[in-house]
C-alpha cells in the first residue's frame, strides 16, 4: 500500500503545523477566525416590488440622503440607478 498525501502543500495554508494547533493559520502563523454567518433568507424581509411600484415603472428610493430611482424595463427586469 502506498501512504496517503493530504492535499496540503506549501502554500495552501494548511500544514501540520495548523493541523497540531486545531485549525487553518495566516501565512504569519496565527489561527484565523472563521468568518461570520450571513443571515439566511429567513431573516431577510421579501417586499414584493408591485408594493414599491404601485403600478408605476419607476419609483425614488431615499437612502442615507441619497436619492435612487428604481425603473421598471419593458422586458420586466429591475433597474437600480443613482
Amino acid at each position: 500500500m502506498s501512504p496517503t498525501r493530504s492535499n496540503a502543500g506549501p502554500n495552501s495554508g494548511e500544514g501540520d503545523a495548523a493541523r497540531l494547533r486545531g485549525g487553518p493559520t495566516s501565512p504569519a502563523g496565527d489561527r484565523l477566525q472563521p468568518a461570520p454567518e450571513v443571515p439566511g433568507p429567513a431573516d431577510v424581509p421579501t417586499v414584493n416590488s408591485s408594493e414599491l411600484l404601485r403600478g408605476r415603472s419607476a419609483v425614488h428610493i431615499l437612502h442615507n440622503g441619497e436619492t435612487y430611482r428604481l425603473t421598471v424595463t419593458r422586458s420586466g427586469k429591475l433597474i437600480l440607478q443613482k
